[in-house]
């Protein structure tokens, strides 16, 4: 009967490290959200920029102060641009590596299930058996006292 309840802490251990598993899947998920929140904002910034951009296209003819005052503010522009597409790159970056912990945890997940049911399996079979010898005992003690008896 110890092997039993040290296959019930056992189980229950793994129970705990499921949980915890199942704790850091559901933290990254929310992480996830968060980045695909901030990829959205950046796009939305890249495309307001994007239309300043060529907004900024000067049409027919202007003096040469305008003409480099256009261009040195498409320049700005453009340079924040490209920190807007940076930054899409880090947070492409940050959610392959999310994923890839998802995908770890999920795995790890699965591998204590299939683990868990094994020895739970293992463990309500040592149980009936040990249930079916008791019971076998307990019928041969009473044959045997109804046999000292007569």
């Amino acid at each position: 009967m110890n092997v039993w309840r040290r296959g019930q802490q056992f189980i229950s251990l793994l129970n705990r490290k499921q949980q915890g598993f199942t704790r850091q899947t559901q933290l990254i998920a929310r992480e996830l959200a968060a980045l695909e929140q901030q990829r959205d904002e950046c796009l939305r910034q890249s495309a307001a920029l994007q239309q300043e951009v060529a907004a900024c296209q000067i049409k027919g003819a202007v003096t040469r102060a305008t003409l480099y005052e256009q261009q040195r503010r498409q320049a700005v522009l453009l340079s924040r641009q490209e920190e807007f597409e940076q930054q899409l790159l880090e947070l492409a970056e940050q959610r392959e590596e999310q994923l890839q912990q998802l995908q770890h945890y999920q795995l790890q997940i699965n591998a204590l299930e299939k683990r868990q049911r094994k020895i739970d399996r293992y463990f309500h079979s040592v149980r009936a058996q040990h249930l079916r010898r008791r019971e076998r005992q307990n019928e041969n003690d009473i044959q045997e006292m109804a046999n000292y008896v007569r």
